[in-house]
C-alpha cells in the first residue's frame, strides 16, 4: 500500500516533540486521514473492516469504522537510534441479524496499524469480523454449554452476562491450590 497521506513525520503537529503527544484538534486530524485512506473500498479487506453491502449478504448490518486511537511510539531502533513510529488502532462493528429461532448478536473486527515516519504502513495486524467463518463459530460458542457461561438470550438478540475480561482477568478455582485430599488420592 501506498504511504497514508498527511500521516508522515513532516506533516505531523506535536505540542514540543514526538514523544509529547499531539492536541485533540491535531489527533482528530490524524484519525480522519487514517480513516480516509483505511476506508477506501481497495484497502477495506486489509484493515479488516467490512462494507455494509458485503456485510448484508451475510445477513448483517456493519456500523462505520472508528478511529479509536492515534498516539506515538518511540522505540530504539536496530542501529540504536531513537525511532519514532504512530500506533492505531480502527475498529468496526457488525451486527448479525436474528433469523428465525436465531437471535442475533454484535461482533468486533478491525485493526492494529504502526505507520513510519514516512508515512508507511509497517505492520498491519487485522480481524475482520465476517472473515474465516467468525460469524458460525461465534454463534455455535454461544449456544455452547460453555457460552452459555457468558451469554444470554434477552429479546432476539445475545448480550453477555458479564465483561469476558473480567472473566479471563478474574480469580479462577483453576488457579486456587487442590485442598490436599484432591491432590494425592
Amino acid at each position: 500500500m501506498p504511504p497514508v497521506t498527511g500521516l508522515d513525520v513532516a506533516n505531523l503537529a506535536f505540542d514540543c516533540d514526538l514523544g509529547c503527544g499531539a492536541t485533540p484538534r491535531e489527533l482528530t486530524r490524524q484519525a480522519m486521514a487514517l480513516g480516509e485512506f483505511a476506508t477506501r473500498p481497495e484497502h477495506l479487506h486489509e484493515f479488516g473492516l467490512v462494507s455494509n453491502k458485503e456485510a448484508q449478504t451475510l445477513g448483517c448490518r456493519a456500523e462505520l469504522p472508528q478511529v479509536e486511537s492515534v498516539r506515538s511510539a518511540r522505540r530504539a531502533g536496530p542501529d540504536g537510534q531513537i525511532a519514532y513510529d504512530l500506533v492505531a488502532e480502527i475498529t468496526q462493528r457488525v451486527t448479525v441479524e436474528p433469523a428465525p429461532g436465531k437471535p442475533g448478536y454484535t461482533l468486533v473486527g478491525g485493526s492494529t496499524v504502526i505507520l513510519g515516519p514516512k508515512g508507511d504502513i509497517r505492520y498491519l495486524i487485522s480481524k475482520n469480523a465476517v472473515a474465516c467463518d467468525r460469524i458460525r463459530r461465534r454463534r455455535e460458542f454461544m449456544e455452547s454449554p460453555q457460552g452459555r457461561n457468558f451469554w444470554r438470550i434477552d429479546g432476539s438478540a445475545y448480550v453477555q452476562k458479564a465483561s469476558l475480561y473480567a472473566a479471563i482477568h478474574g480469580p479462577a478455582a483453576a488457579c486456587q491450590p487442590a485442598p490436599a485430599a484432591a491432590r494425592h488420592p
